[in-house]
């Protein structure tokens, strides 16, 4: 059985493309992407083949963990995923 990652990136196209190589690893690697991008993005890669999902950044909530005192429930809406790679939040102490 495979195992499922989830990819958070919030960059514009260019940004996104350049992980590419992070996605096919991803998958070298064993995992089904789930790519969660701006919702501008969503048809594009949807039509791709390079992940097996796409969905909106947005609807993920994760600016709940954001906060000073994180939503746990932001982190709920993960838990079905074997794995998460996230190009964000990377100067931020409180979401790490």
């Amino acid at each position: 059985m495979s195992r499922r990652c989830l990819v958070v990136h919030p960059g514009a196209l260019g940004d996104v493309l350049l992980a590419g190589a992070a996605l096919a690893h991803l998958r070298a690697l064993g995992y089904r992407p789930t790519l969660a991008v701006t919702s501008r993005l969503v048809p594009l890669f949807e039509a791709s083949g390079s992940v097996d999902a796409v969905v909106d950044l947005e609807g993920l909530g994760l600016h709940r963990l954001f906060m000073e005192s994180p939503d746990r429930r932001a982190l709920q809406d993960l838990e079905s995923f074997d794995a998460v790679v996230c190009w964000m939040g990377a100067g931020d102490a409180t979401f790490q």
